[in-house]
């Protein structure tokens, strides 16, 4: 009962996060910039990424995280010009995480996230999804007509306390547009921790 008053008190107190489809049904609410504690926050040649995760009980005991990623825009602190960050355009190509919990180190590799590659450009993105590993791409239809600023997926790993990093591939231009520069950037550290509620 105390985790349900908490989560109802953080609903009141802060944005709802909305599941990539196919994710899982319930109510998430991520930890945002408003805080540092819970959230981390990376910018790469003008890349952007917010991550942060929390704990969902009610999907078996495990932790869900969020990875928010965009191109910052002219008006923006840390922004970088095309001319300055060598591209227009970038292309998620793969992922590396480096989760430590109950102390041990799991790293895990893998192409695009969740078969979304997207497409970063200024103050936009194309979710772009791959059938076949990054051979091919049709962009999603989400049906809303309405794009949010981040490209933003969900994942999750075990419920064990501990802490969460490591870098998102892009390729400058696109995969499909021939020769480009291959980058990372940067996902900065962010807690795996059970809410207070929880905590014996």
């Amino acid at each position: 009962l105390r985790w349900f008053e908490n989560h109802a008190n953080l609903l009141q107190k802060y944005s709802v996060g909305r599941l990539t489809p196919g994710g899982f049904k319930s109510i998430l609410r991520y930890p945002s910039l408003n805080d540092p504690t819970n959230c981390s926050r990376a910018v790469t040649r003008g890349v952007e990424v917010v991550a942060s995760s929390i704990y969902a009980v009610e999907n078996g005991g495990m932790f869900v995280f969020s990875i928010r990623m965009r191109m910052l825009r002219p008006e923006e602190p840390d922004y970088m010009s095309p001319e300055e960050r060598g591209f227009d355009t970038c292309q998620l190509v793969s992922r590396y995480w480096r989760i430590t919990h109950g102390g041990e180190v799991e790293e895990v590799r893998g192409a695009g996230v969740v078969g979304y590659y997207p497409l970063l450009r200024e103050g936009d993105h194309e979710s772009l999804v791959s059938d076949d590993g990054g051979r091919t791409f049709h962009e999603e239809d989400s049906g809303e007509g309405i794009r949010e600023k981040y490209f933003s997926y969900q994942s999750c790993t075990d419920g064990e306390e501990g802490s969460m990093e490591g870098y998102l591939q892009f390729k400058a231009g696109s995969i499909l547009g021939g020769a480009g520069e291959v980058f990372d950037v940067r996902v900065a550290p962010f807690p795996l921790k059970f809410p207070q509620c929880c905590q014996y």
